[in-house]
């Protein structure tokens, strides 16, 4: 019960906070060295692949580019008398310092490093911070148009949130002012929100008598003062009133109890419990933490290449809670609570969008319940399975159900089990499957056999 109260206490207190700590800027930022390191020769590769498969195309755009190239003096020229008489018609509407100055923006160019794993806080990392110039609430786009907002800066790194996580419930309540192209001085909106059921962005405050239709393309106005006017998104600018899809101890039977060594926890006995007729089982905590560091950037680093555009944001599994649930598998419940507990706590900080304390309360949870319906089973691959698919099924429901009582989202259960519960389940127990021999032989060792230790205490008496 102390617990619970304490982690309503850390989710209240996070809530809706603008500004990180000291130590979160300094875990952000020596997170986001990893991460870089392991992102861009990943992204480099996947790239490569991607552009060997699309050898059968250089052809034909090279015919495209020898009409463009064709055409390009004389798109010089139109440009070089559009710009002078846009210069002409700026003197002739006595432009005040400050219009010319609104849009004028100095572009800093930043690389991702890296994706958060929480599908209701889909945000990413760049490789700019406060040292660069970076501040909060700061527009970022691609060449192909504007995708997101800063969210919180450190010293050497910066989060930034997706359109696609606009919500007006949001503490932060960001918005994005708009107009529609063509229409920019008779239509005025604010595009508030984005729903995922049905894939739409949401545009509202239109007045009753703007002249907004269906097909009309719509695009930022400036005037909201976060990003500049005449943005469309990434994928081009979006048709007003059309479908938009974005892009242990334990007990020996003897009565000996077994004092497991610095660096192992040990767990069963010979002939019984976990490790069956092969002898305990000993997990190395210190390899086991290291491997669920290596698993957790590989999941916000690697992890983003491999899955499918189609299903991003759909299939996020956690690769640090499938090292918690075999910790409860082989160390026990206690054990899995405060391993849970400490890497849920990391997720959370790292990532730190709406709340802080969902993951850790979810996979310390889950762990102790997990480790409890164990209890001196043995280990296996069908078990591991099962308890990859039940926890990540209750983590991702709980992690929801916190998400829902605080209002961060407003997508229904059956939707969330729909769109992003069901699949993540589905690719963590197959990741279960495939892991679990790599686990047991790198994160265990047989335990002594208890006569072994009868014997030699024994004969020292």
């Amino acid at each position: 019960m102390i617990g619970l109260v304490l982690f309503i206490a850390l989710i209240g207190f996070t809530l809706g906070r603008s500004r990180l700590t000291w130590p979160e800027k300094f875990l952000h930022d020596a997170v986001g060295v990893f991460q870089g390191f392991l992102y861009r020769p990943v992204g480099a590769v996947a790239e490569f692949v991607r552009d060997m498969g699309r050898l059968s195309e250089v052809y034909r755009e090279n015919e495209v580019l020898r009409q463009t190239v064709a055409r390009y003096a004389q798109d010089q020229m139109r440009y070089n008398f559009i710009e002078q008489e846009n210069e002409r018609l700026k003197k002739a509407l006595e432009f005040t310092e400050r219009q010319k100055r609104l849009y004028r923006y100095r572009y800093l160019i930043a690389q991702v490093i890296g994706y958060s794993s929480d599908p209701y806080n889909r945000s990413f990392r760049i490789d700019l911070g406060a040292r660069d110039g970076i501040r909060e609430k700061m527009a970022v786009q691609t060449v192909d148009g504007l995708v997101g907002i800063v969210s919180r800066v450190s010293e050497f790194t910066s989060t930034v949130m997706p359109l696609t996580e606009l919500d007006p419930n949001s503490p932060s309540g960001i918005a994005v002012s708009a107009t529609a192209l063509g229409k920019e001085s008779s239509i005025f909106g604010i595009i508030d929100a984005y729903d995922r059921e049905t894939g739409l962005f949401r545009m509202s405050r239109i007045g009753p008598d703007d002249p907004l239709e269906v097909g009309d393309t719509i695009i930022t106005s400036g005037l909201g003062a976060l990003v500049s006017p005449r943005h469309r998104d990434r994928y081009g600018g979006r048709q007003a009133g059309r479908g938009f899809r974005p892009d242990a101890d334990g007990e020996h039977p003897a009565g000996l109890r077994l004092r497991p060594p610095v660096g192992s926890i040990c767990r069963g006995g010979a002939g019984h419990g976990p490790s069956g007729s092969g002898g305990a089982m000993k997990l190395r905590i210190h390899r086991t933490i290291l491997a669920a560091l290596v698993l957790l950037l590989i999941e916000t680093a690697v992890l983003p290449w491999l899955v499918p555009t189609a299903m991003s944001g759909r299939i996020v599994p956690h690769f640090p809670f499938l090292v918690t649930l075999f910790v409860a598998a082989t160390a026990g419940r206690h054990i899995a609570f405060f391993f849970g507990l400490g890497f849920g706590l990391l997720q959370d900080v790292i990532f730190y969008g709406h709340l802080i304390g969902a993951y850790a309360f979810g996979m310390a949870l889950t762990g102790y319940l997990a480790g409890l319906a164990v209890g001196r089973l043995r280990p296996s691959a069908g078990l591991y399975v099962v308890l990859a698919a039940f926890g990540g099924f209750m983590l991702d429901s709980i992690v929801y159900a916190i998400y829902r009582l605080f209002q961060v989202t407003t997508a229904s259960y059956l939707f969330a089990i729909g769109w992003q519960i069901v699949p993540t389940t589905a690719v963590q127990a197959a990741l279960a499957a495939l892991l679990y021999v790599p686990f047991r032989r790198l994160l265990t060792r047989p335990a002594p056999a208890a006569s072994q230790g009868s014997d030699e205490r024994s004969s020292a008496d």
